[in-house]
């Protein structure tokens, strides 16, 4: 049966994906533990200091120089606990490091290797064939459920008329603040690019998030399609040797 076979395959990704996550946040290394924990605490920290120093940027208490190094500070520990949290992943899983050459690809797509090496390490775990894995491979397409509807923001004449109604509203009401006449435009203009980057990072959050099951269900799909050829080879080792 189709969605018998698929909910199989679907769980051992699944499984290897917790695996992963597992290993990020609780390391096998006891060394390695408390520096990744102690990085996510230093990031939290930063991240309280760097909210703190925009406050104090939007009352007029701190400098821009400030909330500049704040926000270093901030950049500083997102880069350090990444580092930290790979070389972890480095230590646990050595062999598939080695295996699948992981160490040359690239930083920001390691993970998900390593997310492939420890599914293709599940597949032969149980015992799966390369034609198997192919009539997985093809099930793919006809597995996952239709795709709704784009809902296109710029063509709902519900979402355009209001927001060119509330735009020249918005202006006329911040030339009329007492901020503004108080010369404080610099301040109106931060603040305004501040909410403009939240509102840009919303957007990314809720679009990953609404495309979260559509892009594990490709990530599957290419992982089958590379265990295909793995085990494929392996296959081919055997019968040569």
């Amino acid at each position: 049966m189709v969605l018998k076979e698929w909910s199989k395959v679907w769980n051992l990704y699944t499984q290897t994906r917790k695996q992963l996550w597992k290993a990020v946040l609780f390391p096998r290394n006891v060394r390695a533990s408390w520096a990744v924990w102690a990085t996510h605490l230093g990031l939290m920290l930063s991240s309280l200091g760097l909210i703190r120093a925009f406050t104090d940027l939007v009352r007029e208490t701190v400098d821009s120089q400030s909330t500049a190094a704040y926000f270093g500070v901030f950049v500083c520990m997102v880069a350090l606990k990444r580092g930290v949290s790979e070389r972890a992943l480095t230590k646990q899983f050595a062999m598939e490091y080695e295996i699948h050459g992981l160490a040359h690809a690239s930083f920001l797509t390691r993970q998900m290797y390593l997310h492939y090496a420890l599914f293709l390490r599940a597949l032969r775990e149980q015992r799966y064939s390369q034609a198997e894995v192919a009539q997985l491979s093809s099930l793919a397409d006809i597995a996952k459920p239709p795709e709704t509807p784009v809902l296109q923001f710029s063509q709902n004449p519900l979402f355009v008329y209001p927001m060119l109604l509330t735009v020249p509203l918005a202006v006329s009401c911040i030339t009329t603040s007492v901020l503004w006449e108080r010369g404080g435009a610099g301040a109106i203009f931060g603040i305004s690019f501040m909410l403009l980057g939240l509102l840009v990072t919303w957007l990314s959050l809720w679009h990953d998030i609404s495309n979260h099951p559509k892009y594990q269900h490709l990530t599957l799909q290419r992982f089958l399609q590379w265990a295909e050829r793995d085990i494929d080879e392996d296959q081919s080792a055997c019968e040569v040797e």
